[in-house]
C-alpha cells in the first residue's frame, strides 16, 4: 500500500506509458485484462465444469487459471437432485411373502374401456400379476380376487404388502388387519420406497409401446399390448435373477418359448 508503480504525464486526459513499443514480444504488465471462468460459466449458460475446461482450453480463451472449483448460486438453486438411495437390504425366502403393488394411469381409455391397471409384484421371484382396472375403486375387490387365487395355487400367505399411500390401498385396511397382512407404504413424495413397482411400470410401458409400434396399432390398444407385455416380461431371463426367468423361479419349470407369435400376427379362434 502507499507505493508508486508507474509515473507518467497526462496527454488529453489520457496516460501514455513512456518506453511502450507495440513491436515489443515481451508481455507487457497491466496490458489486458483476463475474464475469471466464473465469467465464462455465465457467458456459456452455466454449463458444467468439465464442458467449461473444454471449450476454454480448446479454443484458448482469454481466462485466468483454475486454482480451485468455484460455487454457482444459480446452478445450485436450479440443477439439484436428490441424493441417491442406498441399496435396499429387503430379503425374501418364498413366494407370496413380500408383495409390491402400484396402480398406473393411462393417458387415454383402451378401446375396451379400460384406465388404469394395477400390477402385483413378487419380490421373491419378481413374478408380476396384471390387472386392467375401469376404476382406482377396482383395486380392492381385485386384490381380494387375487389373494384368494394365489394362495390356494401356492400354497403361501401374504405377510407384507408395499404400496404408496394412495386412497385405493389405504380402503383395504380394515381387510389386511383381518388376515394379518403388514401393510407397508412409501413417504409422500419418495416413490424410490416403491422402487420395485415403479420399474416395473416402466419396462411394461416401454415394452407395450414397443409392440404398439410393431404392430401399427394406436395407443387404444394399450390394454391389450401390456398384457402381453408383462406375459413375455415374466418369461424373460433377469440379470438380477442370475439370468432365470420369474416363470422359472415361481413355477419351477422352463417357459415354452416355442409356442409365441408375433404381437399383431394372423390367428383363428
Amino acid at each position: 500500500m502507499g507505493v508508486v508503480r508507474a509515473q507518467g504525464e497526462s496527454k488529453g486526459g489520457v496516460y501514455e506509458w513512456s518506453g511502450f513499443n507495440p513491436t515489443s514480444s515481451s508481455p507487457t504488465v497491466f496490458s489486458c485484462s483476463k475474464i475469471t471462468p466464473i465469467n465464462w460459466h455465465f457467458r456459456l449458460g452455466h454449463p458444467l465444469l468439465p464442458i467449461l475446461n473444454v471449450i476454454l482450453s480448446k479454443n484458448k480463451l482469454n481466462t485466468c487459471s483454475m486454482t480451485k472449483k468455484f460455487s454457482c448460486n444459480a446452478c445450485q438453486c436450479n440443477k439439484s437432485h436428490k441424493l441417491l438411495f442406498s441399496a435396499s437390504t429387503l430379503e425374501s425366502h418364498a413366494p407370496l411373502e413380500i408383495i409390491f403393488s402400484n396402480v398406473w394411469t393411462a393417458p387415454m381409455y383402451s378401446i375396451d374401456g379400460f384406465k388404469y391397471y394395477i400390477v402385483f409384484v413378487n419380490h421373491f421371484t419378481r413374478y408380476t400379476w396384471f390387472y386392467p382396472l375401469k376404476r382406482k375403486s377396482d383395486v380392492k375387490p381385485t386384490f381380494i380376487r387375487f389373494k384368494a387365487i394365489v394362495k390356494n395355487y401356492f400354497k403361501h400367505k401374504i405377510i407384507t404388502f408395499y404400496s404408496d399411500y394412495g386412497g385405493e390401498f389405504t380402503a383395504l385396511k380394515d381387510f389386511f388387519q383381518i388376515h394379518g397382512i403388514s401393510h407397508r407404504t412409501s413417504p409422500p413424495h419418495t416413490p424410490e420406497h416403491n422402487g420395485i413397482s415403479e420399474r416395473k411400470h416402466r419396462h411394461i410401458v416401454k415394452t407395450g409401446l414397443s409392440l404398439l409400434t410393431h404392430a401399427a396399432l394406436p395407443q387404444k390398444f394399450w390394454s391389450f399390448a401390456f398384457s402381453t407385455a408383462i406375459y413375455l416380461i415374466n418369461w424373460m431371463p433377469s440379470p438380477s435373477l442370475k439370468y432365470f426367468s420369474p416363470f422359472e423361479l415361481i413355477f419351477k419349470n422352463s417357459p415354452n418359448y416355442a409356442k409365441l407369435r408375433i404381437f399383431e400376427c394372423l390367428c383363428y379362434p
